[in-house]
């Protein structure tokens, strides 16, 4: 009798721990769950940022004091339904600026600033850069600015040239010389001789952008 009964209290144990064991497996099931419900979220934060809010910033103009590869780089667009649009750039894309680069400073945040290219293809490439590798000076700008803009100025084909018509609109620089300067046309069209004293640095500073 001692025995069946040690038999039966064993079988008993056994049966116990088995409905334990059971109950434990579930309960971590549950947990991965919520788990891989929680590591959603960024997802969704991703997904937001898709979509981002874009306001109006009225930036500010400086120069680039040495050669700097943007940082975080991107492009506002338009997307096929005609909207303000967000586009990463990856590394394939030439996110690149030359010392003395003209620049608009849309924001800062930290030691950093978010600036826009002011010539070039469109949509012009827009990235961060560090504050320090910034100059705000304008008197500096006039003698070593990779960039300038023009309103109604005569263009020649050559220093002391022939009259070319006149141009508006922001330029690179490509060569001086006493006090002229040779500007690089859009289009296909040949480079153009502007006198320097036509020049000015009135960049359009209005910028449309995300807010982060």
């Amino acid at each position: 009798m001692k025995k069946f009964l040690m038999l039966i209290t064993g079988v008993l144990v056994i049966l116990t721990a088995c409905v334990n064991t059971e109950n434990t497996d579930q309960t971590s099931t549950k947990d991965i769950i919520n788990q891989s419900s929680h590591q959603s979220s960024p997802g969704s934060s991703q997904a937001n940022h898709d979509k981002p809010e874009f306001k109006e910033f009225n930036g500010k103009i400086a120069m680039l004091t040495e050669d700097v590869i943007l940082e975080k780089p991107y492009v506002i667009t338009t997307n096929a339904d005609g909207d303000t649009a967000f586009l990463e750039m990856n590394e394939d894309n030439d996110c690149s600026l030359k010392k003395n680069d003209i620049v608009v400073v849309i924001d800062e945040k930290d030691e950093f600033c978010r600036v826009t290219k002011v010539s070039g293809d469109i949509p012009r490439i827009r990235g961060s850069v560090e504050k320090s590798k910034l100059n705000f000076e304008p008197s500096s700008f006039a003698e070593n600015a990779n960039q300038a803009v023009v309103h109604e100025a005569m263009g020649y084909d050559a220093v002391n040239g022939k009259e070319q018509g006149t141009r508006n609109g922001s330029y690179d620089i490509e060569e001086r010389k006493g006090t002229w300067v040779r500007m690089l046309m859009v289009g296909g069209e040949p480079d153009l001789w502007f006198k320097k004293k036509d020049l000015s640095f009135d960049f359009d500073t209005v910028v449309i952008d995300y807010v982060r």
